[in-house]
């Protein structure tokens, strides 16, 4: 559905290992069903996004789900592009 991240094989696969390790990152996974549930909540609050830009909603939601926002700000960069 989201051509821009469905990726087989990432060209920088090593590089962002490396990356997730040195900064002790977590890499998150987000199915269609929640990039298209994000999108559509993302609309209803007036922003119109892609769907790999609303993934980034989606991950939001997780992080919100295990309690790791709980007294915090956050900051959510969500760019436009293809909306089909």
């Amino acid at each position: 559905i989201a051509a821009s991240v469905a990726v087989e094989c990432p060209r920088n696969a090593l590089r962002l290992a490396a990356e997730l390790r040195a900064a002790t990152g977590r890499l998150f996974t987000v199915g269609h069903k929640e990039m298209i549930e994000s999108r559509k909540a993302l609309a209803l609050a007036g922003v119109v996004c892609e769907l790999a830009s609303a993934s980034t909603y989606a991950v939001l939601e997780q992080l919100a789900d295990e309690g790791l926002l709980s007294g915090k700000s956050a900051v959510l960069f969500v760019t436009g592009g293809r909306t089909d």
